[in-house]
Parts: structure tokens; sequence; C-alpha cells
């Protein structure tokens, strides 16, 4: 096994649909320093959640929250793909797609066979009835399910901070 399967420490992280709760989950994670792959179902959709990640750096900018290099850094940190299989060096990846059984229950299944390095895998948002589901799809993965912590409200952003610093760290 080797030493990087190992450490606790999580830098790439992939999510998986970029609405309004998916971009708000990779803003988080990029702006705490994370390299993260964003996945889409196709280039129109995953432009849409890169103009919708852009407006929102923007504006951090125009309110003071973030300088014009800390948004280009940020922005540098973001990659966005249509294939599910590039999720494969990511060491954690959260599902943000919408509430749909069989949608959520065939991206848990390819990632299950795409193995995730640490396996750990975060229902964004998810009913209980759909999580069950999922989480029969699973077999190499550990699955977290964070219901509906709102990652764009300040506590939401907070809370997410803390959970993704609490599994990071081990």
């Amino acid at each position: 096994m080797s030493t990087e399967t190992q450490s606790p420490n999580i830098e790439r992280v992939g999510v998986v649909g970029c609405g309004q709760m998916g971009a708000g989950i990779a803003e988080v994670c990029a702006r705490a320093g994370m390299d993260v792959m964003v996945h889409e179902i196709d280039a129109d959709s995953a432009e849409r959640g890169r103009t919708r990640l852009l407006g929102s750096f923007d504006k951090a900018v125009a309110r003071s929250k973030m300088t014009e290099e800390e948004r280009d850094e940020t922005i540098s940190r973001l990659t966005f793909t249509t294939d599910l299989a590039d999720m494969a060096d990511r060491r954690m990846v959260i599902e943000a797609v919408i509430e749909d059984e069989k949608l959520k229950t065939d991206v848990f299944t390819t990632l299950d066979n795409v193995q995730v390095l640490v396996g750990v895998v975060l229902i964004a948002w998810a009913s209980r009835p759909i999580a069950f589901c999922i989480g029969d799809a699973l077999s190499n993965s550990q699955v977290i399910n964070a219901g509906t912590i709102n990652p764009g409200a300040n506590a939401g952003g907070v809370l997410w901070q803390c959970l993704l610093q609490s599994i990071c760290s081990g």
C-alpha cells in the first residue's frame, strides 16, 4: 500500500454536480486550498457551473471578502470534467446531484467502480430512503450523509469547513 493511500490529508476532492449545492461545496473546498475536480453531466452544464463559481468569486472580490489574487489562485484549483472515471485520483468525492434515485444510484455505482483512493463519499443532499438505496450500490466506499447543510449560507459554509477539516485530519 502506498504512503499516499495511508495519508489522512485530503488535498484532492471531487464534487459531482455543480448546481447551487455542488458549486457551494466546490467553492468551500477550493477556498480551503484543495484541488477540486467538478463533474457535470455534459459540457453545457459544466460551463454553467463554472460560470456560477466565477460569479461567486467576483462577488467576493467586490465585497472585499477575497483579493483578486486569492480569486485567481482559487480558480486555478478548479477543474471540470464530464467523465466520472476522472475522479479516480480524488481522495474524497462529494455527491451533489439532483434528488433522483436512479441518477444517484448510477453515480455511486460508477464511483464505487472507480474506487476513490480513500473511498469516502459524501451525500450532499439526500432524503433518507434514497441514502439507503445508495448505500446498497456501494461496496468499496464509506458513505457519510451530510444531509441538508447548505454550503452557501454562512453557517452552512462553516459547517462544511468543519466537516471537511474533521475528515481531512483523520
